[in-house]
């Protein structure tokens, strides 16, 4: 591909938030990959189950090299942030048949100072998204709304998700007004299948109910930045201390009352 290809891509980039690319990963290499995460052991897990939902970052190995040594992806990488970018993180993010969790609507933004503290533009960083096995309606892909970059950093709220993790999530009121403006795009994606995007481009997905598999690589490419470990200490020990207060307050609530004597409630 010539300058004036990624160039062009770019500017698409730029201009709706994302960049669709078809079959950037072969077939075989995301059979491969999936044959080697089938055998490897996974430190997260689906609450209350054994199936794995995470495994942890896994840029430098090297069953994942034809992903961060993808020529397209580098070059692309070079034209949008420059020659110095580097990649954060490639994490394999697991949507299990039957059981695996829904994603919030957010914004990369939300948590910059938790993967890149003291990195403060969303101009330098760029999210690849690909998909392992084709995804579709019925096993949750990713859904995006287009051209959301453009109305900047939006507000959000605290929550705790079905991983017990603190999240940030748009507030609905504010999913209404941006739908109504920009709508939603479904991405659907067969293997090797790539999504760019940058990070103020809102974005979720549904639960995965279906009996079909559905696996993703996330990888982060970004610019260098002098890291803040004071501002990783402060971010990381607020999002950990609202998990524990949720939890305590559920607690309580769930001493305080029995949640289920309404199904027998006597007349």
């Amino acid at each position: 591909m010539t300058s004036s290809t990624f160039l062009a891509d770019v500017e698409i980039l730029e201009e709706h938030g994302y960049l669709f690319k078809e079959s950037l990963i072969s077939v075989q290499d995301c059979d491969d990959i999936i044959s080697y995460l089938d055998k490897k052991e996974s430190p997260v897990k689906i609450p209350f189950s054994d199936v794995p939902w995470g495994y942890g970052n896994l840029i430098g190995d090297e069953q994942l090299k034809c992903v961060y040594d993808n020529p397209y992806i580098r070059e692309l990488c070079k034209e949008k942030l420059g020659n110095d970018f580097v990649f954060n993180h490639l994490m394999i993010n697991n949507k299990a048949p039957w059981i695996g969790p829904s994603v919030e609507w957010h914004q990369e933004m939300f948590n910059i100072d938790t993967y890149a503290p003291g990195a403060a533009s969303w101009e330098n960083f760029l999210q690849i998204y690909i998909a392992l096995h084709p995804h579709t309606l019925e096993n949750g892909c990713l859904k995006i709304i287009p051209s959301s970059h453009k109305l900047g950093l939006l507000p959000h709220e605290d929550f705790v998700n079905e991983n017990f993790g603190h999240k940030r999530r748009i507030p609905s009121q504010v999913m209404d007004n941006i739908y109504g403006t920009c709508g939603i795009k479904n991405v659907v994606m067969e293997q090797g299948d790539a999504l760019f995007f940058n990070h103020r481009l809102v974005h979720g997905s549904s639960s995965n109910t279906s009996p079909l598999q559905r696996k993703a690589i996330v990888l982060q490419a970004r610019l260098p930045f002098d890291r803040n470990d004071d501002l990783f200490v402060e971010e990381t020990l607020y999002r950990r201390n609202f998990v524990l207060k949720a939890l305590e307050n559920k607690v309580g609530q769930i001493n305080e009352k029995n949640m289920y004597e309404d199904f027998n409630r006597k007349k």
